[in-house]
Parts: structure tokens; sequence; C-alpha cells
């Protein structure tokens, strides 16, 4: 069924796996390994553009410098000193997602790191931290189905539809 009749939501689908080279190419690039369920995730899906609105989940050419990665370093830059804002020095963090247009950006505490796997959100500042990846990912996907349940509901102010 449609929902999304006013096309508000870009619709995608995740990346293609990242393959190990790829990976491996990452790591070597940022020093260190990725943490793992991170790591596992690319392994199924080497990214993922406007998972839930603009906020994309980052791929490993996003990571090694490309794509996306101008704007992680713009956003992580207005945070400076974001160790005043969280505790960790940026060399201390790995970006994991991004919104592509506000302000919102997800990083991950590195693995040598205290805290390691530790997951910041910030959007001008920290506004939520979670225990790891996985964590993060499930409050974006049960975000996504709120916002579903929203607009099927009518609670949203988009009209739903059930054409097939």
């Amino acid at each position: 069924a449609k929902v999304d009749v006013l096309g508000i939501w870009e619709k995608t689908l995740p990346e293609v796996p990242a393959t190990e080279d790829d990976l491996l190419a990452v790591e070597k690039m940022i020093g260190h390994r990725l943490d793992a369920a991170h790591r596992a995730f690319l392994g199924h899906a080497n990214g993922w553009r406007s998972l839930r609105g603009s906020t994309s989940v980052l791929g490993t050419s996003d990571l090694a410098g490309g794509g996306l990665a101008d704007v992680v370093s713009m956003l992580v830059e207005t945070l400076e000193p974001i160790e005043d804002l969280c505790g960790y020095r940026s060399s201390e963090l790995v970006p994991i997602a991004v919104s592509e247009d506000d302000i919102g950006v997800v990083l991950q505490v590195r693995p040598r790191a205290e805290d390691a796997g530790k997951v910041l959100w910030f959007a001008g500042g920290l506004v939520e931290t979670f225990a790891g990846f996985d964590d993060w990912f499930l409050m974006m996907v049960d975000s996504v189905r709120a916002d579903y349940h929203e607009i099927v509901n009518g609670n949203s102010g988009v009209i739903p539809t059930t054409t097939p």
C-alpha cells in the first residue's frame, strides 16, 4: 500500500555490501579496526542514503573521505571544542551517519578509547548517546516505524492512502 502519497520521504534501499577489501582499506586509512557492530553492518549494507529523512548511514567511500565526508567535517567543526560537549576529542571519534540537510551528525567512540563503541548523536550539541551501533540503528528503525504509524493513523498531517 502506498502511504507517503505526497512524497515527503525519499524511499531508498541500503547499498550493496562492502567487500572485505573495502573494509580493510578504510581501516588502514583511519588507523584502526572499525567497531565490530558497525563493521558487520557495512558487510551487509555499505551505507544507506536517507535511511530516515535526510539522515544517511555512511559507507566506506564516505569514511575514506569521499561522498558525505565534507558534510561530516563541516558539522564536526561547528561542534569544536567537541570535548566540552561529550568528553572526547574529535580524534577519538569516527563518523557513522550524517544529515544531508540539517545539523545532525552521529559519531562513534573509536575502539582504542575509553567507552569504545559508544555512539553520540549531535545536532548543534549532544542530543543523545547510545551504548553502541546496534542500539543507535534500532532507534532509527523504530523512528521510521513510528513515522509510518503516525501517517497511517492520521496524526502527522500527511493524508494516507491504501492504494496497492
